[in-house]
């Protein structure tokens, strides 16, 4: 069996639309550039290709 361990966040103060989800995903991406759960992005122009720690939905 395989456990996954999750947290959801919920942002019940803020009305987004599924075209606003590449900006908010954005914003953290920028925030925390240097901490790879935040993006796909490694050094040297470089991509993870894994599954995605962190989703925007």
């Amino acid at each position: 069996m395989i456990t996954v361990e999750y947290l959801l966040a919920a942002f019940t103060d803020l009305s987004l639309q599924a075209f606003d989800i590449p900006k908010l995903r954005g914003y953290f991406a920028h925030k925390y550039a240097n901490d790879p759960l935040f993006h796909n992005h490694l050094k040297a122009e470089k991509y993870s290709y894994r599954y995605p720690q962190i989703q925007y939905n």
